[in-house]
């Protein structure tokens, strides 16, 4: 669990530097991440091939085109509703539950999305039941599941932002905190905490 911190602090850290230039990823998964280097878990976004731009200065510009990888797509999106920063933290909350769990948290056993289509998977995640429950989501820790549960509301308007999670206390744990400090290239990181 402490690895994944670092790592979800690092994502987002990363997201709230681009939401605040008014960039939403839009393609946020496990293949959209890369460690810098063998060893190290400093890690960078990568593939900004489906990012949009929003206009930072206008609170109600919103997108509407359908993108990114069908089992991280926030409900919204999938919906074609208007979205905006926020679709990238539901995002983030399925990466991080599949890193907690090696599950989606629209599938009760893994890989039981992989014998859906696409539009099944689209339907679960608009309106099936989310699953929060089971021994691996009891093994995380409480802090762990809150952020999770944060990050995969469904209403956007509740969402946590990326700069609200970089205060989540999950994400601000001393030895969390301790060993980003440690790496020159992510003390920054610590410091929008």
């Amino acid at each position: 669990e402490n690895i994944a911190a670092i790592v979800i602090r690092q994502i987002v850290w990363q997201m709230a530097q681009w939401h605040s230039q008014g960039f939403v990823h839009t393609d946020i998964n496990p293949y959209n991440w890369m460690f810098v280097k063998d060893g190290d878990l400093w890690v960078k976004g990568i593939d900004f091939g489906l990012s949009q731009i929003l206009n930072v200065n206008n609170q109600s510009d919103r997108l509407t085109s359908r993108r990114g990888t069908p089992a991280f797509i926030a409900p919204e999106v999938v919906g074609k509703r208007s979205y905006e920063y926020k679709a990238d933290m539901w995002s983030i909350g399925c990466l991080l539950f599949q890193m907690l769990t090696s599950r989606s948290p629209l599938e009760s056993t893994p890989l039981e999305l992989s014998r859906i289509d696409r539009e099944a998977l689209f339907e679960l995640t608009v309106n099936g039941t989310l699953k929060l429950a089971g021994e691996d989501w009891e093994s995380i820790s409480s802090p762990a599941r809150d952020l999770i549960r944060k990050m995969l509301c469904r209403d956007p308007s509740l969402r946590i932002s990326a700069r609200e999670a970089l205060q989540h206390p999950w994400l601000v744990q001393p030895k969390i905190l301790h060993y980003i400090r440690r790496h020159p290239a992510l003390s920054e990181i610590c410091e929008a905490s």
